[in-house]
């Protein structure tokens, strides 16, 4: 979503029906979002001069978390226990 945008859009009074809208995304985004910006205090005229990744750390940072890696299975066991059972 283009974060700076509808923020900007917002600050300038449009609906969050017209913001959806502008920026391709659902009222319900919008909503999220503006609920989101509010908690941090972040308005246009500070995000205008960050990148859009920037913006979207400070206002997704949980997307940006290192992740656990899945560790891998045991692929040499499982070959051998299916082809035990092939074997009976």
């Amino acid at each position: 979503m283009k974060i700076i945008e509808a923020l900007r859009l917002w600050e300038q009074g449009y609906s969050q029906r017209e913001i959806a809208r502008s920026v391709n995304c659902s009222k319900t985004a919008v909503a999220g979002l503006q609920k989101r910006l509010k908690e941090l205090g972040l308005a246009y005229q500070s995000a205008k001069d960050m990148s859009d990744e920037a913006v979207n750390k400070l206002v997704y940072p949980g997307s940006y978390e290192s992740r656990a890696v899945k560790k891998e299975p045991d692929w040499e066991a499982i070959q051998k226990r299916l082809d035990g059972e092939q074997a009976a």
